[in-house]
Formats: structure tokens, sequence, C-alpha cells
């Protein structure tokens, strides 16, 4: 309900603005840590919100950079990505890291030393499959790939595409044989 409290905080979930106005809830994405919580983003709010499941609660609201977009969840380090973009017209992008998300209280906001972030690029893990050491940074108008150690959260090489043209939009990767594919935007200059 948005007249709902956070458990912690006793912030209602979706704060009126004006008096017997409606309380618009805006939410963005949303990931499952462990089947044990949920965390969602509030961009409006500048927040992620972290829901214990079981209890059906609210347990926490997390205060992260301004409007926050995407998150993912790296499973191999227990820590939630949150890309926020600073502004409605992207121009200000920020990349932070929850730590210890599955404790669902008392976790760290790491800031990355990360500038102009679009988009980032985590490999999911599988059965066989199950520690992931390696991150992707895709930054705005740069045709390049960074790689990041997800353990230390600093950037280990930078894969250049400019000979190609290509200014990365999404990765997707194949555990059989290890290979990644780069989806190239469509407006990339030659």
């Amino acid at each position: 309900k948005p007249t709902e409290k956070i458990f912690m905080s006793y912030e209602e979930i979706c704060p009126q603005r004006e008096k017997n106005a409606t309380q618009p809830c805006q939410w963005a994405s949303a990931v499952n840590v462990r089947n044990r919580y949920i965390y969602v983003a509030q961009p409006a709010l500048s927040r992620v919100l972290v829901v214990d499941i079981r209890a059906q609660k609210v347990l926490q609201s997390i205060g992260v950079d301004p409007l926050p977009a995407k998150l993912a969840y790296d499973k191999s380090h227990d820590q939630v990505w949150v890309l926020s973009w600073g502004d409605v017209h992207k121009s200000q992008p920020s990349l932070q890291v929850i730590t210890e998300a599955s404790a669902g209280q008392d976790q760290h906001l790491i800031r990355t030393p990360f500038a102009g972030v679009d988009d980032f690029f985590i490999p999911p893990t599988n059965l066989i499959i199950n520690h992931i050491r390696f991150g992707f940074i895709f930054n705005k108008s740069d045709p390049a790939v960074h790689k990041v150690d997800l353990e230390t959260l600093m950037p280990l090489k930078t894969i250049g595409l400019h000979h190609h043209g290509c200014v990365p939009q999404a990765m997707a990767h194949t555990h059989l044989g290890g290979y990644f594919f780069i989806q190239c935007r469509q407006d990339s200059p030659a």
C-alpha cells in the first residue's frame, strides 16, 4: 500500500506530495536477491527499497544518486549494482554498488570510480559456472568496453572498438566457449 511505512525509518513507501492528493508510486528496475529480498528502485525519490519477501514488508530505503534506473544482482559477490541517470537527460550518470545485499540490512553503498557510465553487463551464473569474476561497463559515446574486477570494483582493461566503428549498446555471454557478444548502436559513426 502507498501509505505503508518502511520498517526501519517509518518513511512512507510513496510519500504524499500535497494534502488530499493521490500518492504516485514510480518504480524502475527490481532484482531478486537469493529469493529472500527484492531490491527495487524508486527513481523520483532517489532511493532503493529493500523488501523482505517472506515478511512481505519493506525493511529499509537506501539513498542513492538521483534517478536510479537499472539494478543488477551480482550473485558471486552478493552485491546489487545501481545505475543512476542523474537527471532525465542522462547527463550525470553514476554507478554505485550495494554490498552484502543478502543480509537485508547494514549494507554498504560504494561509489564506483567510473564516469559517464551508459550501461553495464554482469554475466549471469548458472549450475556449472557459479562464480563470475568480471563485469563490463560501456561509457556514453565511447567506442570501448571496460572490463571491471567485480571484487575490487577496479578497472582492469579497456577493449577498444574504434576500429570497428562500434559504440556498445548491450552484451551477452555464452558459458559454452566463454564468448562475449557486443551489440553496437545503430547510430554509431563508422
